[in-house]
């Protein structure tokens, strides 16, 4: 009993050792913050650091932030968020949604996201991000996941018809979204928002992370190798596949609904 008890106030005393040793470390070692239009804020250790992945980062395209915030991205040691803050006006806060990053004739996109708000990017804490999306007549929102982030859409003018789909062996799920209603998408899940009426539609997802990525199914998926697609899709020769992949390339299509199409006099 005396061994076993004098073993284990021996792994105490090396436990607490180390922990304070590393807690000192820790507070003496110096934090930069880089801006990056891939990542938003990142921490990395100051100079002396061997972490390749910093390297790796700086290769990276880094977002234009107006000179005034520039203090909030130099290489400096780290300081609290409501200090950088304070580098941004009250008006910064407010974002106008004037640039469309996806329009056509069928609707478009305009995101609040790391690559257009400076506040978001240079603020580490802010973990949110919004889209405004339209949609014309008979227009469907391709089908899409966000791989980092969960959405809440609010619908400004609807209805609109959204869907989402689980992980094999889950379910297809659907619903008409009326105007002052919303519906949550998990994160990673297959989804769409489709306008099966004649007036345009509008909706606001939001995320819960600024950086939730989106990967369009169809349009990334015709970018397999052709040998793949031909395994895939069995059946079909080269030009049908090259055809299809070329209407995919859009984010917002005419849904080809014939019913929609005939009764709002596009057909």
């Amino acid at each position: 009993m005396t061994t076993a008890l004098a073993r284990l106030l021996v792994i105490c005393f090396f436990a607490a050792a180390c922990s304070t040793g590393w807690s000192k470390r820790f507070g003496e070692t110096k934090q930069s913050v880089k801006v990056f239009a891939s990542g938003g804020v990142k921490v990395f250790p100051s100079s002396n650091s061997t972490d390749s992945g910093a390297d790796a980062a700086t290769s990276r395209r880094q977002l234009e932030v107006p000179e005034r915030y520039s203090g909030a991205s130099d290489e400096k040691d780290f300081f609290a968020e409501l200090n950088q803050r304070q580098l941004f006006d009250a008006d910064d806060f407010r974002f106008e949604f004037d640039e469309a990053e996806v329009e056509s004739a069928n609707g478009d996109l305009r995101p609040r996201i790391i690559d257009t708000d400076p506040v978001l990017a240079v603020l580490p804490s802010e973990g949110v991000a919004q889209n405004l999306v339209t949609l014309g007549p008979c227009a469907v929102n391709q089908p899409h996941v966000h791989p980092r982030g969960i959405q809440a859409s609010f619908v400004l003018k609807g209805p609109i018809f959204f869907g989402f789909l689980e992980e094999n062996g889950g379910r297809f799920i659907s619903a008409d979204i009326e105007e002052n209603q919303s519906i949550v998408i998990p994160q990673g899940l297959i989804h769409f928002a489709q306008n099966r009426g004649c007036d345009t539609v509008q909706f606001l997802a939001n995320f819960d992370n600024r950086d939730p990525g989106v990967l369009t199914i169809a349009s990334n998926f015709f970018t397999l190798p052709i040998d793949t697609l031909r395994g895939t899709l069995e059946g079909l020769d080269d030009e049908t596949i090259s055809r299809v992949a070329q209407i995919a390339k859009n984010a917002a299509n005419p849904s080809r609904d014939p019913a929609c199409a005939h009764a709002c006099g596009l057909a």
